[in-house]
C-alpha cells in the first residue's frame, strides 16, 4: 500500500501549515478591548510595565485568539539582541515596545556580562560585537587602516602605529580624532625626537572609576641608533575647556612591551619588553636562582594621578625547577589580562603543556594566587606568543583568544576541561564591550 500522502483525498482537502510568524498579526490596544488583561493593568506591582504595554499591542494567533501584552513583552525579552532588533521591522507596534527603556533596562539586566568586540580578518571597515557563543550581534563602522585597541567600556577605540587614534562611540556613531601631536616636541619626556628616528605608537582606553572621567594613555617607543627610549602622555575624552590635548606623564622606570598593555578598574598595566630585561650584568637572574627574589618586572600607570609604579610577579616557592618555571614566566611566554576586576598575568607554559593564570589579589602586597592551571596540550601551540584570557562567564567557562595574526577565540570549560572553538571568522584582534545593545540601532545598520 503506497505511504504517498499525496494520493490521499482526505490529506488533500487539509489546509496547509501556516507560518507561526507569518499568521500572527499586530494589534493595537484600545481602552477598553479586551487585549490587555485587567489583572495586569490594575496590579500596583506591574504598574511600570502595565503602563507600557497598555499603549502597545498585542499578537492575535491563527485561531482568532489574543497573546497577552505581558507575555508579549517577556518573549521579546528572552530573544538575542539581533533577533529584537529585526523584528523591530515587523511593525511600529513591535518597534516602539523594544525602544521603551523600560523594555531596554530589563533586557539590560537579563544581559550576561558584556560583549565581545572584535576586528576580523580582511575587514578594516568594521569592528563586530559578539556575544559569548561568537554570535555577531552588531556590525559597526570603523576607521579603515585603523586597529582595533583592547578595551573593556562602552566605547570604541581604534588607531594605528602612526599615531593617529580615534574613539567611537556605537551608540550615537559619534567619532572623535585625537590630535596626532608630532613626537619632535621637546616636552615628550623631554627627549627631542628627530625625523630620522623610528617610533612606535600604542594607545589604550580607560575610565577614573571617582570621576567617570574616559583617558587615552599613549606610549610612543622611541629608536636611536639601536637604544630605545620611552614616552607617555595621556589625553582626556571631552576635557572641561573642550579642548583635546596630550599631557606628559613621564615614563615607565623600564621598556615595556606595548603590546602587552591591559586596563583593570583605573590603572594600565604593562609587561616589561623581555629582549631588554634582564640585564645580564646585573645578575638578576642569578638573584632568582639562588633566593627566589622576583624583579619588578610589571609597569601601572595611575590614571586618575597620572603616574608610573612598577610591581613585581608571582613569587614562586615551590617545586623542584622554580628556576625553567621562572625563567618562562618573565620570557615572551607570559601577557597581561583582566578577569573579575583583577590583573591577572596569563603564563603559556609550553614545555609543560599548561597555561596559569595567576590573579593579583593585592596590589600593595604584591600578592599573586594561581587561580588556574589549564592542560593546553594540543590546542595552544608552543609557538603562541599571545595567550590572553578575556572574559570569565557566569557558568565558570572562561573565554581566551589566541593571537597569531590571524588569531582565533576559545572557551574553556574547566568542568569538563575541554577547549571548544568559536565559530566566528580569523579574529585581528578582541576587546570587550560593556555598554547597551538594544539602543545601538539608530547608528548601526543591522547585517
Amino acid at each position: 500500500m503506497s505511504s504517498d500522502k499525496s494520493d490521499d483525498p482526505e490529506w488533500q482537502r487539509r489546509p496547509a501549515p501556516r507560518s507561526p510568524i507569518s499568521s500572527a498579526r499586530c494589534t493595537p490596544y484600545h481602552p477598553g478591548s479586551c487585549l490587555v488583561p485587567e489583572s495586569l493593568a490594575a496590579s500596583s506591582s506591574c504598574s511600570a510595565k502595565a503602563s507600557v504595554m497598555v499603549n502597545h499591542l498585542a499578537v492575535a494567533s491563527r485561531h482568532g485568539r489574543v497573546m497577552p501584552p505581558d507575555v508579549l513583552f517577556d518573549i521579546l525579552l528572552r530573544l538575542p539582541a539581533k533577533d529584537i532588533c529585526r523584528f523591530r521591522a515587523v511593525c511600529r507596534h513591535w518597534l516602539s515596545l523594544t525602544s521603551e527603556p523600560l523594555f531596554i533596562d530589563a533586557r539590560i539586566a537579563r544581559q550576561q556580562g558584556p560583549l565581545i568586540v572584535a576586528s576580523f580578518h580582511g575587514d578594516g571597515k568594521h569592528v563586530h560585537l559578539m556575544d559569548s557563543s561568537g554570535r555577531v550581534v552588531k556590525r559597526v563602522p570603523s576607521m579603515e587602516g585603523l586597529a582595533l585597541v583592547r578595551s573593556r567600556l562602552d566605547l570604541v577605540c581604534v588607531a594605528d602605529m602612526e599615531g593617529n587614534c580615534s574613539v567611537i562611540d556605537p551608540v550615537t556613531g559619534a567619532v572623535s580624532h585625537l590630535p596626532n601631536t608630532p613626537p619632535e616636541l621637546d616636552w615628550w619626556g623631554n627627549i627631542p625626537v628627530t625625523k630620522d628616528d623610528s617610533v612606535f605608537n600604542a594607545f589604550l582606553l580607560g575610565r577614573v572609576d571617582s570621576t567617570g572621567d574616559c583617558k587615552v594613555l599613549r606610549l610612543s617607543r622611541v629608536e636611536r641608533e639601536r637604544t630605545y627610549h620611552l614616552i607617555s602622555c595621556v589625553l582626556t575624552l571631552d576635557d572641561a575647556d573642550g579642548v583635546q590635548r596630550w599631557r606628559p606623564t613621564g615614563r615607565p622606570e623600564f621598556i615595556v612591551n606595548t603590546h602587552s598593555g591591559v586596563v583593570v578598574g583605573d590603572a594600565v598595566y604593562y609587561f616589561w619588553w623581555t629582549a631588554m630585561y634582564p640585564d645580564p650584568e646585573q645578575d638578576q637572574w642569578d638573584l632568582i636562582r639562588k633566593n627566589g627574589d622576583v624583579p619588578d618586572c610589571i609597569a601601572r600607570f595611575d590614571l586618575e594621578a597620572e603616574k608610573w609604579t612598577t610591581i613585581s610577579g608571582p613569587c614562586l616557592l615551590d617545586g623542584q625547577d622554580v628556576w625553567t618555571e621562572y625563567f618562562s614566566m618573565l620570557s615572551k611566554s607570559s601577557t597581561l589580562a583582566e578577569l573579575r576586576g583583577n590583573l591577572v598575568l596569563a603564563h603559556n607554559f609550553s614545555s609543560r603543556s599548561l597555561l596559569d593564570l595567576w590573579f593579583l589579589i593585592d596590589t600593595e602586597s604584591c600578592l599573586w594566587v594561581k587561580e588556574y592551571s589549564i592542560w593546553t596540550e594540543q590546542v595552544i601551540p608552543s609557538f603562541m606568543r599571545i595567550v590572553k584570557p578575556l572574559l570569565l562567564l557566569d557558568d565558570g567557562r572562561i573565554l581566551i583568544f589566541l593571537g597569531h595574526r590571524p588569531g582565533a577565540l576559545f572557551l574553556y570549560d574547566p568542568s569538563n576541561v575541554v577547549f571548544s572553538r568559536l565559530d566566528t571568522a580569523y579574529v585581528d584582534e578582541v576587546g570587550l564591550y560593556t555598554g547597551r545593545v538594544l539602543s545601538l540601532q539608530s547608528a548601526i545598520k543591522v547585517q
